[in-house]
């Protein structure tokens, strides 16, 4: 789950977005799992302020 959550640009799992999973769709198209079910924009995701809480504890350095 680290590796794709690095993939994919966010310091943790559950700020992964509906739009930032695609599908492919045959050969050679790929959509966005919001697209594929419908989901409107910001659906599911996290607010700004708790994104930024979370990747703050995340990407904290140790003390010392």
């Amino acid at each position: 789950m680290n590796e794709i959550t690095s993939a994919v640009g966010v310091a943790h799992p559950g700020l992964i977005t509906a739009n930032d999973i695609e599908i492919m769709n045959g050969d050679y198209e790929a959509r966005t799992l919001g697209g594929v079910y419908g989901y409107k924009d910001g659906w599911g995701e996290l607010g700004p302020e708790l994104a930024a809480g979370i990747t703050a504890l995340v990407t904290a350095k140790p003390a010392g």
